[in-house]
C-alpha cells in the first residue's frame, strides 16, 4: 500500500511503503541475509485492518532457511488470528500457533518483537514474542513478559531468510 505503518520511536515510521498481506492465495516472498545461528531478535511492524469478527488465522510472517525460489524449510511463524473483532497472535516453528489471550485491537500498529532460539538437532527450538503497543523497549527485561512462548516445536537449524505472506489481489 502506499502508506507506511507509523509507531511512536521507532526509526522506520512513516518511511515507505506497507505490504498487505493475507493466507488467502497469496505469495510468499522472501529476502536473503546473513545466516543466523543461536539466539536471534527480529522485530516488525503490524496493523490488522481485516473487517472480518472471527478468522481461524494463519501465518503472515516467517524466517527459516535454505533460500530459493523453492524453500519450505520455515521457522519462526507469526499468526494472526480474530476473535470477537480482536485480534490475537501466534508464534511456532510449523503450521499449528501456540496463541497468546490478549485481545489486541484491530486497525492499530504493533511492535511485534520475536526472539527466536535456534537449537541444533531435534531439539526444540523455543520462541517467545512481544506485542508491544506503545515504545520502544531497549532491553529484554525492559519489554516485560512476552505475550507467547512456543518452546515445543523443532525449526531449522540455521536461518538466512525472512518472509511476508502477500496479499494476491
Amino acid at each position: 500500500t502506499t502508506t507506511g505503518l507509523t509507531y511512536n520511536g521507532h526509526a522506520g515510521s512513516g518511511v515507505g511503503n506497507a505490504a498487505l498481506l493475507s493466507n488467502l492465495g497469496g505469495e510468499d516472498d522472501n529476502i536473503a541475509f546473513t545466516s543466523q545461528s543461536g539466539t536471534v531478535y527480529y522485530s516488525f511492524l503490524v496493523n490488522v485492518t481485516d473487517l472480518a469478527t472471527a478468522k481461524t488465522g494463519d501465518y503472515f510472517f516467517h524466517v527459516g532457511s535454505p533460500g530459493g525460489t523453492g524453500w519450505n524449510a520455515f521457522s519462526g511463524r507469526v499468526f494472526a488470528k480474530i476473535v470477537s473483532g480482536n485480534v490475537n497472535f501466534g508464534i511456532s516453528n510449523t503450521s499449528t500457533a501456540t496463541y497468546g489471550t490478549t485481545n489486541f485491537s484491530k486497525n492499530t500498529t504493533y511492535l511485534i518483537v520475536v526472539k527466536h532460539s535456534i537449537v541444533v538437532g531435534t531439539t526444540a527450538d523455543p520462541l517467545s514474542m512481544w506485542v508491544i503497543p506503545s515504545g520502544m523497549p531497549a532491553t529484554e527485561l525492559a519489554a516485560g513478559s512476552a505475550e507467547v512462548s512456543n518452546t515445543t516445536t523443532n525449526g531449522t537449524d540455521a536461518i538466512d531468510r525472512k518472509s511476508t505472506r502477500l496479499n494476491s489481489s
